[in-house]
Formats: structure tokens, sequence, C-alpha cells
């Protein structure tokens, strides 16, 4: 239903809202039934956010919509609308066409779940590392979720310390050997604490459950093919490396100088010898041949000066002079040029 207000772009052009004040209406919709127990009208909302990626542009989303997301999660109670805020958060980074951005929205996310003050939060954020296991390359969940998921085996409240027991096996699946030793040596020393520190018998059971696990499972060497997480990897920067393309466009198109600009009719300048062999052949009158014998003495004097600058002495000085024979040449040339012109004329 929120495809009908929005018209569609056209071809090299950014999404643009054809209904100016959708955006206030939806947020006035939110809070309107924030304030119910409609929980499906909520999580149906919720979900149709999701559809933004393709709707709004980058800004809108990360201004309007996703701090209320990010609030929503630590403020509502319902479960089902958390869910829902939690998968459509996940769908914007994503679908985020902006590095900056993502950044921002994933440390925004981490540190407001796995830092909340009610295990409430701590819980999602667990659901968060499935969901980020899910879409996500190993490189985003190492960056981002590992550290934070290692934390709360030590958690307080024994529910979370359960549910972050079963993250064990997936954080050893997204390390690679030997670059990623230091994690695997954080993980390996933080199950052996908690193994032997834990006095609550189900989380306990639950540990050494996930620790058995963590033994079975394989870490894969830097030089295997994972065509998996490659293919993780070029989703999620598939829209980052396509709006980075589209700026380098546009800043090399402005870069050049306009086509108005240019003077498309301007010929190029030729030299002074070509002129004058150009305007001696297009003349077919006696000014012509008059004009093409005195450039030829021109190319014959100095062919004469090259051939002499080897020698620094007084003769090839005065040799390099214009000499009577230049002279003579052009008196003849402008006599015979007048006396053709005269019979030309009768």
């Amino acid at each position: 239903a929120l495809r009908s207000f929005v018209s569609p772009p056209l071809k090299g052009q950014s999404p643009t809202i054809g209904l100016p004040d959708l955006i206030p209406a939806l947020q006035t919709q939110e809070d309107q039934i924030s304030k119910t127990r409609e929980w499906r009208a909520y999580t149906s909302l919720i979900e149709a956010w999701s559809e933004f990626t393709t709707i709004l542009t980058p800004e809108q989303i990360h201004q309007k919509f996703a701090p209320r997301l990010v609030k929503l999660i630590s403020t509502n109670a319902m479960l089902p609308v958390k869910r829902a805020v939690l998968k459509t958060l996940v769908k914007f980074l994503h679908t985020c066409k902006y590095a900056h951005q993502r950044h921002e929205l994933a440390v925004q996310i981490v540190k407001g779940l796995s830092r909340g003050k009610k295990f409430n939060q701590r819980l999602m954020f667990v659901e968060l590392c499935y969901l980020v296991l899910d879409k996500f390359s190993k490189k985003f969940f190492k960056e981002y979720c590992f550290t934070p998921a290692l934390l709360l085996i030590n958690d307080p409240t024994p529910i979370v310390r359960i549910k972050s027991s079963t993250l064990l096996p997936h954080l050893k699946s997204q390390l690679k050997m030997p670059s990623d030793r230091p994690l695997l040596q954080q993980l390996e020393a933080s199950s052996r604490r908690s193994l032997m520190s834990e006095r609550n018998k189900d989380v306990l059971s639950h540990i050494q459950r996930a620790v058995i696990e963590l033994d079975q499972g394989d870490v894969k060497l830097d030089s295997e093919p994972d065509p998996d997480d490659r293919k993780r990897d070029e989703e999620q920067n598939m829209f980052i490396v396509r709006e980075e393309r589209h700026d380098h466009h546009v800043k090399g198109r402005t870069s050049l100088p306009e086509i108005g600009s240019l003077d498309i009719n301007r010929k190029p300048r030729k030299s002074s010898l070509t002129s004058l062999s150009d305007t001696s052949d297009n003349h077919s009158g006696p000014t012509g041949r008059a004009r093409r014998k005195m450039s030829h003495a021109v190319m014959s004097l100095s062919s004469r000066r090259t051939s002499n600058t080897g020698s620094q002495s007084a003769t090839t000085r005065r040799a390099s002079m214009p000499g009577p024979q230049l002279v003579d040449v052009a008196n003849k040339a402008r006599k015979s040029s007048s006396v053709k012109l005269k019979s030309v004329h009768k």
C-alpha cells in the first residue's frame, strides 16, 4: 500500500516521494499505534517499513526512521514488535548505500542491545547475532558482533548466559586461521572460564553441550575458498559499490568543461609556411605564383642557415643575413606579377 503513494523513480534518478507529507503521516500513525495494545497492527506497520529501502532515500531512512526503530527496541515491551523492529533494522543495514551510515547504525544497535540495562535487550542482541550470521559476511560479524557476544557468557542473568552459550559454535565457525588466532584463543579461554566458574546447573548443562560442539567444530584456513561468505560479502557491498560508482561518475562529469563553452567551429591554427602554401594553392592568378617563388626562396635560405650553424665564423654570420639573391628574386617576382596584372586588366 505504501508504493501507491510513491512515484517510480526514472532511470538515473534517485527515489523521490510523490506525496510530500508521507513521512510525517507514517510517524504520526506509529505514535498512535504505540499507545495501544494492537501488536498485530504494530508488527505489520514495522514490517512494511522494511520496504522503505526501495522507496526512500538513504538520508531519509537514516535520519527519520532508523533512530525511531533503535529507540523502539528499548521502550516497547511487546516481543513480536521487537522482533519486527530488529528485522527491519537488519534490512536497513544490509541495503545501506553509504558505508559511514552503515557503521553508525551498526554501532548504535550493537551498543544499545549488548550493553542494555534490561536483560530483554541483551536477549535481543543474541537474536541480532543470528540475523547477522544469516545476512552478512564473516568480516562484518567479527567487526561488530564477535566481542560483545563473547562478553555475554559472563552475564549476571542466567537466561542470557544460556542463550549466549548457544552462540559459541557459531562464533568459532566465523574464524579463519592463522589470521584469527587471537580471537580463537579468546573464545577458548572464555568458554573454559565459564565452564569452571558456573554454579547454575541449567546454565552449566548448556555450556557443557556448547563446549562439546565447540571442540568438534573445525576452523577454516585463510587459503580455503568460501563461496557462501563471498556471496554474502558481495550482496552486502553491492549497494555501496553502486552508489560510489554513481558519485564518482557525477564528479567526473562535473570536472569536464561544458559543451556550450567549447568552440566547435574553431579550426586549428596553422604555421606561417603552411598558410602561405595554402593561399598560394588557392589563388590561380599571378600573385599566387609570385608568393610561391618567395616561399621557395625562404625555404632554401632557411636550409642554408641550418647547414652552417656548426661554425661560428664571421663568414657564416654574413651568410645568415638576407643577401642580394633574395632581394633580386623578390623584385623579379613583383615585376612579373605587376606586368601580368596589367595585361589582365587590359
